[in-house]
């Protein structure tokens, strides 16, 4: 099971004289909470107690609390157009300061685009795959297109 946003509707679908009514009402929603310390560092371990749930300022009971480690699917979209080189470096060092952090069960994957999209490397487990993908990356890849932002993201 990946990390999603999740809301549970219960809904009716009623025929009245060929017309159809739809008739929904929101019975639980999920919210994914991520705590962080004044350093950027997680805070894990939390108890239901030391939060408070708000909606439009009016606090709302918490009646369900749970506390789920699950993978993480993460993708580098890089923009490798001819004036990228230093900033594609920069997220290839922080990179390996940070990939080494993933857990068993998270996947890293890499696409590149200037004026098409090329898929790097596909969702793999091991973070020492994708640092060697951006070692190749920066060796290989030419640096000299233009930029398609549109493309790339499609």
């Amino acid at each position: 099971m990946k990390r999603t946003w999740l809301a549970l509707a219960t809904c009716a679908c009623l025929l009245a004289q060929d017309e159809v009514v739809f008739r929904t009402d929101t019975t639980l929603v999920r919210v994914d909470v991520q705590v962080l310390d004044e350093s950027d560092h997680a805070i894990s371990k939390l108890e239901k107690e030391a939060f408070v749930l708000r909606e439009q300022g009016k606090t709302r009971e918490i009646r369900n609390f749970a506390r789920e480690e699950m993978p993480l699917d993460l993708l580098f979209l890089i923009d490798v157009s001819g004036s990228m080189r230093p900033h594609v470096e920069r997220v290839a060092n922080a990179a390996k300061q940070t990939l080494p952090s993933m857990r068993k069960d998270d996947r890293a994957a890499i696409m590149v685009f200037d004026r098409e999209t090329r898929l790097q490397m596909p969702f793999m487990p091991d973070p020492q795959n994708a640092l060697k993908e951006f070692d190749n990356l920066l060796r290989h890849e030419t640096f000299r297109g233009g930029t398609d932002i549109t493309a790339g993201l499609l």
